[in-house]
């Protein structure tokens, strides 16, 4: 079950992506604040925290093998728009543990596909 502040991350990010994308996908939360100017390597992407807030990967493609797309999402803390960057690569490829936890399987997205990562 989700606690109030995932739900508004949630909502934050099905605000950001389609409602078919939504029902296709798997998004995981990285649940540590991030802060601002805060240089992230995440995946094959590099994310400048522009201001203090989380960070979501969003699996566009579950079930496929990787690199395929995919998206990482800088949500703030406040009202700010969420950005997003393009990837091609998940968070948790080339390490033996992370940070993000899943926090949606769409609908449409295949329950065997969700990355459970040791923490």
């Amino acid at each position: 079950m989700m606690d109030i502040h995932e739900e508004r991350i949630l909502k934050k990010v099905c605000d950001r992506l389609s409602a078919e994308r939504i029902d296709s996908s798997i998004v995981y939360l990285d649940r540590n604040l991030k802060r601002v100017s805060q240089s992230l390597h995440v995946g094959d992407v590099v994310i400048e925290m522009p201001w203090d807030g989380y960070i979501a990967f969003v699996d566009l493609e579950p079930g496929v093998n990787w690199g395929h797309l995919c998206s990482y999402l800088a949500i703030p803390l406040d009202d700010n728009e969420v950005i997003e960057y393009a990837a091609q690569m998940p968070p948790f490829l080339k390490t033996e543990t992370s940070s993000f936890h899943l926090l949606w399987r769409g609908i449409r997205a295949p329950e065997w596909a969700v990355v459970i990562t040791p923490t």
